[in-house]
């Protein structure tokens, strides 16, 4: 295994840092908004995927892509991908992914479903380190717990959005494959 390191200029600053290393450092989180411009994943075997866009806060368009993930996206070790054949939400997951993370998910079908993937590993473990409901605990994170009460509101939202239904008779319903994602 040999890198290539032509292109790379060796005396300039990093910007970019994994999470686990973002988390042990003990300077003040103005200071790493000014200097790290990106985060990324960085195996064992110092494999590193792309990196992204570090979101600083959760703010709403972060809690409706976590909800929207949480409810209707297959997540493996190294993507999300969003099942829904409704244009408005697979649109919202987009838009979310563009301004949480700067990543535009690629759009494809399958048997039948539309989805949107995002092919990547540091998005997936910055999901699995900071929200704790996408690493089969079935708990949720304190993040989403504490969020801001509007966070809070588009979490919920996202996740009525995807799953949930208002019978005639007005009673709503809430819809879910895994049962731990209920006593959210």
């Amino acid at each position: 295994y040999r890198r290539e390191a032509d292109d790379i200029d060796l005396d300039e600053t990093s910007t970019a840092c994994s999470l686990s290393y973002l988390r042990s450092l003990d300077v003040p989180r103005s200071s790493l908004r000014e200097h790290v411009l990106t985060i990324q994943y960085v195996a064992p075997n110092n494999n590193r995927s792309k990196p992204i866009e570090p979101p600083w806060e959760l703010n709403p368009t972060l809690a409706a892509f976590v909800g929207l993930a949480l409810s209707e996206a297959r997540i493996d070790s190294t993507r999300v991908k969003f099942y829904n054949n409704d244009e408005g939400l697979l649109e919202q997951f987009t838009k979310a992914a563009r301004t949480s993370f700067g990543i535009d998910p690629k759009r494809g079908e399958q048997k039948g479903v539309t989805y949107r993937e995002i092919d990547n590993r540091t998005v997936v473990h910055f999901l699995r380190q900071c929200f704790a409901v996408f690493d089969d605990t079935g708990t949720v994170g304190s993040a989403l717990v504490r969020a801001p009460d509007d966070s809070r509101r588009r979490f919920l939202q996202a996740v009525f959005d995807a799953e949930g239904h208002v019978q005639e008779n007005g009673i709503l319903e809430l819809t879910q494959k895994d049962g731990n994602v209920i006593t959210l």
